[in-house]
């Protein structure tokens, strides 16, 4: 079981205990499962009169084709890609994180323009600094894989297809790339935390903060969220931190 990467330098020392006391108790949370976000589902509504496109991989080397393949191998392992027989496919690309590794993406950018845009509205960085009021501690959380927990409309699946040199498959979980999946992950993560959103967390995307005036009543906060999602998410990082 891989352990979460916990910032603890910031912790009060007499508050740390509680801290690990309680990912001890969700230590579930991060088993390692792709696990599944069941408040919503990806939807892809195309512009009228549009009709499937289909293009070809793009060439590649052999170095290339290895990296793809097993990034195939891992998804097709995990679920979270099937195989398809789609009249769609995008062709796949590989583009470079931050610290230089190889990132597998696809290129989605034909069927971006013909799809419909989500108009959910994404929160503003300054309502957030508006809700923390005289807060002095904060806990902060990374969801891991958020996308990958969100399943794809039966119905859209073969509008995800993807085509590389190991043949052509879609995807049953959201995938990178598509125009209204940022959209997609705030709604899920809005109706998941309906009911402490803006009372003792706040939410951007992937990134959950957790918030109280006084410290002692932090771990409890905390333990809500937790309690709530245990089947839904997983922290990868936490860390408490007295302001003021």
């Amino acid at each position: 079981m891989e352990e979460p990467h916990v910032h603890t330098s910031n912790v009060p020392e007499g508050l740390r205990p509680q801290e690990l006391a309680l990912l001890e108790k969700h230590r579930a949370l991060w088993s390692g499962h792709v696990g599944s976000i069941k408040a919503t589902e990806h939807r892809i509504e195309l512009k009228p009169g549009f009709k499937p496109v289909r293009l070809n991989p793009d060439r590649m080397g052999p170095r290339t084709r290895q990296l793809i393949e097993a990034q195939v191998g891992r998804m097709l392992k995990l679920e979270i890609i099937e195989p398809s027989q789609s009249e769609w496919a995008s062709p796949v690309v590989l583009n470079p994180n931050p610290e230089g590794s190889p990132r597998f993406c696809i290129d989605y950018r034909q069927l971006n323009e013909r799809t419909v845009r989500d108009s959910y509205p994404l929160p503003r960085m300054d309502d957030f600094l508006d809700s923390l009021g005289d807060t002095q501690f904060f806990s902060t959380l990374d969801y891991n894989a958020r996308y990958r927990k969100i399943p794809i409309a039966e119905e859209d699946k073969p509008k995800t297809a993807f085509t590389c040199h190991c043949g052509t498959y879609q995807s049953t979980r959201l995938p990178f790339g598509l125009s209204n999946a940022p959209a997609t992950v705030q709604r899920a993560i809005d109706m998941i935390l309906s009911g402490v959103k803006w009372q003792n967390s706040l939410v951007y995307f992937d990134d959950l903060i957790i918030f109280s005036a006084a410290a002692r009543r932090r771990p409890t906060s905390a333990g809500l969220t937790a309690d709530g999602q245990a089947a839904r998410r997983r922290p990868t990082s936490a860390g408490l931190k007295a302001v003021g």
